[in-house]
């Protein structure tokens, strides 16, 4: 799965990138706006790329990314391929961690090819007993149907 940021309603991209940078930087913090920004910007495309072509919706849990049309939490991260066995490590450790920040039990990474190609790498889901996450097979016609179905319901409410 490939997609362009030009693909994307880039309006809507600017100002998502913008409420999330807002919210993450802390003013009396060491990390410059500018800072917060340019990394939000990179993450940002592939959660609105998921919203925009799968249906998916935002998660309304702090530091939480999507939610697909069936409500499966999905964490979004572009890294380097490089990147990716540090990165399922730590989020495995934060989402065993009895706190609990993360609760997703899904992980989909991206990588970038150059600033605006972004494809999929790979969709991890969570395995409890062994506490972390491990490559699965996401079921994407599961939610297109799943959507398809709310879709056909919200056009029949409306007709009423």
């Amino acid at each position: 799965m490939k997609f362009n940021v030009k693909d994307l309603d880039l309006d809507q991209l600017e100002k998502d990138i913008t409420i999330e940078a807002n919210e993450i930087w802390d003013p009396n913090g060491q990390r410059e706006w500018q800072n917060v920004y340019d990394m939000v910007s990179i993450g940002k495309p592939a959660e609105n790329f998921l919203k925009e072509k799968g249906k998916f919706t935002d998660d309304p849990r702090k530091y939480h990314d999507v939610i697909s049309p069936s409500g499966v939490s999905v964490e979004v991260k572009v890294r380097n391929p490089n990147k990716v066995a540090e990165t399922l490590q730590q989020l495995s450790e934060l989402k065993a961690d009895p706190r609990r920040y993360l609760e997703s039990d899904w992980v989909f990474i991206f990588q970038m090819n150059g600033r605006e190609n972004y494809e999929l790498y790979g969709t991890y889901k969570w395995v409890g007993p062994m506490e972390q996450y491990m490559p699965a097979s996401f079921d994407w016609k599961k939610e297109w149907e799943w959507w398809q179905s709310l879709e056909d319901d919200r056009k029949f409410l409306h007709s009423l």
